[in-house]
């Protein structure tokens, strides 16, 4: 009898401490309103009431929905529960402020190996310093187009990869997909002009994260997805002048829009599938439109979706 009223699923490690908070201030008045007659019938009211909370997670049908659904943040954050959405993805997510770009930083003092510095490889290339609004935010599209990585379909109606470039993607992503995995972290991290010794990847499930002695400078949902940036990133530095010139930031924000151009999954044969989710947590849920490789199950690109 006991193990059928037990559900796991909502108790223990996956129990949400909103739902049993509120679930016990229902155990409370409706101990008392029993308690109005007898004073015995009020404490078994709540007896019960507390057990079938801690056997099941809850007492009302539907809690755990309804809490996920309606329960304010302000509420979460009462009990100890920061509201989970969406984790920023790519290079540059968990970085709590970017860093400097050529426009407030002077990067002249970088040198490219050729007797002239980023700053005036931004001036002499101007593709990245062409595609920044008036607040100096840049525009991945106009970035990615001006280095032959877009152009326009054939409707005419949206954006689609090149094919010399998808070619010289494609060729870099069975490069750096045929890597042993220490020698893949290292050329990863290269790629991304970080320091080899300071920097460390670390898998967490699915997922990767990429870290240096500061803290958390990237994460992908996948393997596959790191692996996409660092090709990404190794055919746009042949392609932009002024590639290190951008801020750890602004090159993950290149990147991952780049991600979603994809046609075949980076790391094993078969396309990818676009799809809307409801990714959920102990207290929260959310929508997301997915971009995930058919075959292998692998997330390559998740985006809220604003009501």
């Amino acid at each position: 009898m006991i193990d059928e009223l037990k559900q796991p699923e909502y108790t223990g490690e996956n129990r949400c401490m909103p739902c049993t908070g509120v679930n016990l201030l229902i155990a409370v008045v409706a101990a008392a309103v029993a308690g109005r007659r007898s004073r015995k019938a009020g404490a078994g009211v709540f007896v019960a009431s507390v057990v079938l909370i801690y056997l099941r997670g809850y007492l009302v049908p539907g809690t755990p929905t309804l809490t996920k659904r309606y329960l304010p943040d302000d509420v979460l954050r009462l009990f100890g529960k920061e509201p989970v959405g969406p984790a920023p993805s790519g290079l540059g997510a968990g970085l709590d402020s970017d860093e400097a770009t050529p426009r407030d930083a002077g990067a002249a003092a970088v040198s490219n190996g050729d007797g002239t510095s980023t700053a005036e490889s931004a001036t002499n290339g101007g593709v990245v310093e062409a595609a920044r609004d008036e607040a100096g935010a840049l525009d991945p599209e106009i970035v990615l187009s001006n280095a032959g990585a877009l152009e326009a379909c054939e409707d005419g109606e949206d954006l689609c990869l090149t094919e010399e470039f998808k070619r010289s993607w494609d060729d870099a992503m069975a490069d750096f997909d045929g890597e042993e995995s220490t020698d893949l972290a290292e050329r990863l991290v290269a790629q991304f002009d970080l320091d080899v010794e300071e920097s460390e990847i670390e898998e967490f499930d699915d997922g990767r994260v990429l870290t240096d002695g500061d803290g958390r400078i990237g994460q992908w949902p996948s393997e596959a997805a790191m692996i996409a940036d660092a090709a990404g990133a190794a055919v746009l530095r042949s392609r932009l002048p002024d590639w290190e010139a951008l801020s750890t930031r602004e090159k993950g924000s290149l990147l991952n829009g780049l991600r979603l151009f994809l046609e075949e999954c980076p790391t094993a044969e078969g396309g990818i599938e676009f799809g809307q989710e409801t990714v959920e947590s102990c207290c929260s849920s959310y929508e997301v439109v997915a971009v995930t490789c058919e075959e292998t199950g692998d997330r390559l690109f998740e985006e809220p979706i604003h009501e």
